[in-house]
C-alpha cells in the first residue's frame, strides 16, 4: 500500500509540474512554435544545399576527367573548366592542370618558336600564382609551388627559381615564404617534390648551367626548312628536323637534351 500511494504523489507532483511549465510557457506559445518552424526550414535548406554542392562537385570533376585528354594538346580547355568553377577545390585542381600543361607546351616550344614557349610560360606563372594567392589546399600549394620554380628557371630566372620569395597574401597570412626551390624546402622539407627541388638547386648552382642558361637566352632557333610537294615517283619518307625535341616536363633537362648553342654542332 505504502508503494501504491508512493507512486499516486509523485504522478501528482508531475502532474502539478507539467501544468505550472504550460501555464508559464503559454503565452510565448506561438514564438517557440514560430522557433520551431525555422529550426526546421533551416535544416530542409540545409540539406538541400549541401545536395546541389555535392552535385555541383561531381559534375565539376566530371567536367575535368573528360577534358584531361584534350587538355594535355590544348590546355585552354582545363582553364576554361577553371573560370567555370571558380575557386571550388574542383577549380583550383583544373587550374593546376592546366598550368602545368602550359608549362609543357612551353619547354617543348623552347627549341622551335621562342615567342610561343614565352606566351605558355607567361600563362603558366600566372595561373600558378593565382593559385598561390587563393588556396590553402597544402596539397595544391606545394605542386603549385614547386611549378612555379619551374616556369621561373625554364623562362630564365633563375634567382627567383632558387630563392625563396613570398606573396603579399603570404606575408599577411605571416606565413614562410612560398616561392621558388628553396620555398619548396622551407616549407615541406619532407614533401614530395623535395627531393627535386634540391636537386635543381644543386644544379643551378654549377657554373655550367648557368652558362647554358646565359647562351641559351642568345640562342634563336634555325628557320624551318620547308619541304617540297611530294611527287608520284618519289616514295614518301619521314622529314629530318635539324633541331632535337626538347623535355616534355623539367626545364632542367634542357642541359642534359641539347647542345650547348654556341657549340660547334649547333653553328654548322
Amino acid at each position: 500500500m505504502k508503494t501504491e500511494r508512493r507512486h499516486e504523489l509523485e504522478e501528482n507532483l508531475l502532474a502539478r509540474w507539467l501544468v505550472s511549465v504550460f501555464r508559464k510557457i503559454q503565452p510565448y506559445q506561438n514564438v517557440i512554435l514560430a522557433g520551431i518552424i525555422l529550426v526546421l526550414v533551416v535544416i530542409v535548406v540545409y540539406e538541400w544545399l549541401s545536395r546541389r554542392t555535392a552535385g555541383k562537385a561531381e559534375a565539376a570533376w566530371e567536367e575535368i576527367f573528360t577534358s584531361l585528354d584534350v587538355g594535355r594538346e590544348d590546355p585552354s580547355v582545363l582553364e576554361k573548366v577553371a573560370q567555370n568553377h571558380g575557386e571550388t577545390e574542383a577549380g583550383q585542381w583544373a587550374a593546376l592542370l592546366a598550368a602545368e600543361g602550359y608549362l609543357a607546351k612551353a619547354c617543348d616550344s623552347l627549341f622551335t618558336n621562342k615567342t610561343e614557349a614565352r606566351d605558355y610560360l607567361n600563362r603558366s606563372r600566372q595561373l600558378f600564382e593565382r593559385l598561390l594567392n587563393q588556396t590553402r589546399n597544402e596539397v595544391i600549394r606545394e605542386r603549385a609551388t614547386f611549378g612555379l620554380a619551374r616556369a621561373d628557371e625554364a623562362a630564365g630566372d633563375l634567382d627567383k627559381a632558387c630563392e625563396s620569395w613570398s606573396s603579399s597574401s603570404a606575408r599577411q597570412a605571416g606565413q614562410k615564404a612560398d616561392r621558388g626551390y628553396r620555398g619548396v624546402l622551407n616549407l615541406w622539407p619532407d614533401g614530395a617534390y623535395s627531393e627535386a627541388a634540391k636537386q635543381r638547386l644543386e644544379d643551378l648552382q654549377r657554373y655550367r648551367t648557368k652558362k647554358f642558361y646565359d647562351d641559351f637566352a642568345r640562342w634563336e632557333p634555325p628557320p624551318a626548312v620547308p619541304h617540297p610537294p611530294e611527287t608520284a615517283s618519289k616514295p614518301k619518307t619521314s622529314p629530318e628536323l635539324p633541331v632535337p625535341e626538347g623535355p616534355i616536363y623539367t626545364p632542367g633537362q634542357l642541359l642534359k637534351s641539347k647542345p650547348e648553342p654556341d657549340s660547334p654542332e649547333t653553328k654548322k
